[in-house]
Formats: structure tokens, sequence, C-alpha cells
């Protein structure tokens, strides 16, 4: 059965395009300049990505047993999820703009964010860079990086003003 009505309920049938946040200055600047860029019928979709909360049981350290018990799981789930409300806020807060529609993304940030681009058909995430150097990334590993070579659509890395 075809239907001309979207899937998506948020799906209006303008063009997507995901910012990416952690709520950071660097982040919420990234937002202000993509808004000035992105002109047009777009519609802006902010996402944050919390990580994936443990598990109580799954990490059993042997006779130990589990090192999360079901009560603390749920707090660090919790905080993860005021950690994610809170990085949406600022960067809805830094944008001044009408409401917009707001996704908290469960899982590592640049997966997390390149499978809600796939899911949605965007155009274009925009993304911020913390400038840190060749050595940190490395180390912690870049969302910016790994989303300009796996996402299905541009990335546009606004870097830090300073």
């Amino acid at each position: 059965m075809s239907t001309d009505q979207p899937t998506n309920p948020h799906d209006d049938g303008r063009r997507v395009a995901i910012i990416a946040t952690d709520g950071s200055e660097d982040a919420v600047e990234a937002a202000v300049a993509a808004v000035s860029i992105l002109r047009g019928d777009i519609r802006l979709v902010l996402a944050t990505a919390i990580g994936e909360p443990p598990v109580a049981g799954e990490d059993a350290g042997g006779f130990e047993g589990s090192s999360v018990t079901p009560e603390e799981a749920d707090e660090i789930e919790q905080e993860l999820r005021v950690a994610g409300d809170a990085a949406l806020a600022a960067t809805a807060h830094g944008l001044a703009a009408g409401p917009i529609e707001q996704r908290e993304l469960i899982g590592q940030p640049a997966k997390a964010i390149e499978a809600l681009a796939r899911e949605i058909g965007a155009v274009v995430i925009v993304v911020g860079t913390h400038g840190r150097g060749p050595i940190a990334r490395l180390l912690v590993g870049s969302v910016s990086d790994h989303l300009i070579h796996h996402a299905p659509c541009p990335v546009l890395v606004v870097p830090p003003s300073d």
C-alpha cells in the first residue's frame, strides 16, 4: 500500500540538517555558524549522544560478581540523560531560534550520529571541533574524523574561533 504521507512524524518534506552537540562552547558556536550558513527551507535537528549506560550484571568480575548494582546502573543512566538534556538545552538556547527538534542518542557519539543521519536522510551534519592535536585525536578519537569518513552526507566541521 502506497501513501503520500511521510512515515516519520517529524518529516515535513524539508531537507534535514543535523547539528551535533555536546553542549560545549565550541559546539554552540558551531551551531550558530551552521544556522547562519544553512539558509533556506531546512529542518534543523539537534543531536547529542550520551553513551551506553552500564547494565548491571553484564560486567561480572568473576567471584566478585557485578561491579555495578542495578541501582548504580540506573543512577549512571539518569546522570547521562541529565547531561544529554543539558547539552541540547545549552545549544538550543545559544541558537535563540524557535522550537528545534532535539534527539538524545544512545551509543558512541560518532556512530550514533552517523546512524541518525542515515535514518532521517540528513543532507548535512554540522559538528564543532575542540581543536585537539593529532596525539589527542589518536588517543581519544574524533567524532568529526569518523563522520567525515563514514557519514552518508556532507559534514561541515566548524573549528573553534580562538
